[in-house]
């Protein structure tokens, strides 16, 4: 995988993670200190684990139980490209084991493990874990990716090689193989040494959408999201929306981007731009059928809210909606908040929850006018032939795979809207751009084959 760094600036933003040669010297020097000392400039930094909690608060309970634990850094939560722990592997894999042994000599543990993705592992990742510290053994496992692992106990289902599915467990601090496991992600990994070298941090994001090209930046910590787009050149006046965090996340618009603060919290892991342009419903879609995809299907709310979401949105941007579909997600998603197994299902409802709120009148108008205003969803779209721009060319008809376009030479050709596909070739090949999209409204067109120039 190759991720450009969006900009390099000496504010905001800076170069992601400049390379230190001297990781293993850094680690080394740590060897002999105080645990104790370690642990106070680590509580400092305030870190966050991978569910959002106090990582010092785990630190906390973990050095109360006076039982050696397991560290155990999660590198499987992804959503595909968007992976910062997917990113530190392939370029700062010693970092990552750097953080976890100064964990280790902090809680006095001996046993590590690291969960890569399927294919991620080479054999000099393998010879790096091994080099570091005798008295801390790493094992490198790898699995499946998926945003379900976000949880404890169907994290170490995926490392026994095991279907991942949560299991239920209401202690704070989980055990694997009866250790306290210590769970962290790639970046609070990185981190932890950065913390006890006294050095500030920032927080990785992956930004993409439609406004800008994809990729990985730091960003400072407080630095509000305004600023941030501002700095990457962004023109705030043309985005519609931004999904942060992904398919747990929420979608917030434009309004919010002074208000909205980056923080060290996987919510802002990844940044997603939409533009005017853009159907809300159809990109929530995108998002809930990620959702769907993605559950393991263990728990029934999350289950079949998953696929009650998808085909009711899926309903809507085909006009087939109801106004009652909308009180129905709703009402469905606080029972799937209060129920729902593990921290998938409970988050899964936010991106859908947050659009509606956010964009009501445009789900009505896909439901009431049966009209998709960014001309996105094309079950709301007519495709014609302008009587006035068509030479008869016959080239639509060549490229028409249902033959759903009448015509011949020097006629003005009609398209019969009950075999359209709309798959836009045709206007992709007409070289007088005759073919038109539009709404519901029609222009007046011909009923049977006229020669070009006569229809008025």
């Amino acid at each position: 995988m190759s991720i450009k760094i969006i900009k390099e600036t000496s504010s905001q933003l800076r170069t992601v993670l400049s390379k230190d040669e001297n990781t293993l010297e850094q680690l080394k020097s740590h060897a002999n200190k105080d645990s104790k000392d370690l642990l106070e400039k680590l509580k400092k930094a305030d870190l966050k684990a991978v569910d959002c909690s106090s990582l010092n608060k785990k630190l906390d309970e973990i050095v109360k139980s006076e039982k050696k634990p397991i560290i155990i850094c999660n590198c499987g939560i992804s959503e595909g490209v968007n992976s910062i722990s997917k990113f530190l592997l392939e370029n700062y894999f010693e970092k990552i084991i750097a953080g976890m042994s100064v964990l280790a000599k902090i809680l006095n543990s001996q046993e590590g493990i690291l969960y890569l993705p399927e294919n991620s592992l080479n054999e000099e990742m393998a010879e790096q874990a091994k080099a570091w510290d005798e008295s801390f053994n790493i094992k490198l496992v790898t699995g499946e990716e998926n945003l379900v692992i976000k949880n404890d106990t169907a994290l170490f289902q995926a490392i026994d090689g095991k279907h991942i599915r949560p299991y239920y467990d209401e202690s704070e601090i989980k055990l694997y193989n009866e250790k306290p496991a210590l769970i962290i992600d790639g970046e609070t990994a990185c981190n932890v040494l950065e913390a006890v070298n006294e050095k500030d941090f920032e927080k990785l994001v992956y930004i993409s959408g439609n406004m800008l090209e994809s990729g990985i930046a730091e960003v400072k910590i407080g630095t509000t999201l305004l600023e941030f787009f501002e700095e990457l050149d962004i023109d705030v006046s043309k985005i519609k929306a931004v999904l942060l965090g992904g398919t747990l996340g929420k979608f917030i618009t434009a309004a919010d981007l002074s208000k909205c603060s980056i923080e060290y919290n996987p919510l802002f892991s990844s940044i997603e731009i939409f533009d005017t342009s853009s159907c809300m419903v159809d990109e929530t879609l995108k998002v809930t059928t990620g959702a769907y995809e993605q559950s393991c299907g263990k728990c029934v709310l999350c289950r079949e809210g998953t696929t009650q979401f998808k085909m009711i949105l899926g309903d809507i941007t085909k006009g087939r909606g109801k106004l009652e579909d909308l009180d129905l997600i709703k009402e469905t998603s606080e029972i799937i908040r209060i129920g729902a197994f593990c921290e998938f299902g409970k988050t899964m409802i936010e991106p859908i929850l947050s659009s509606i709120d956010l964009f009501d009148e445009e789900y009505k108008e896909h439901i009431k006018r049966k009209r998709c205003a960014a001309s996105v969803c094309t079950s709301f779209l007519n495709y014609y032939i302008s009587p006035e721009d068509c030479t008869g060319c016959e080239e639509c008809l060549d490229v028409c795979p249902e033959d759903a376009i009448e015509g011949k030479d020097g006629f003005i050709h009609m398209i019969d809207e009950d075999m359209c596909t709309k798959c836009d070739k045709c206007r992709k090949a007409c070289p007088e751009a005759a073919i038109k999209i539009m709404g519901a409204i029609k222009p007046k067109l011909p009923k049977k084959l006229t020669k070009v120039g006569k229809f008025k």
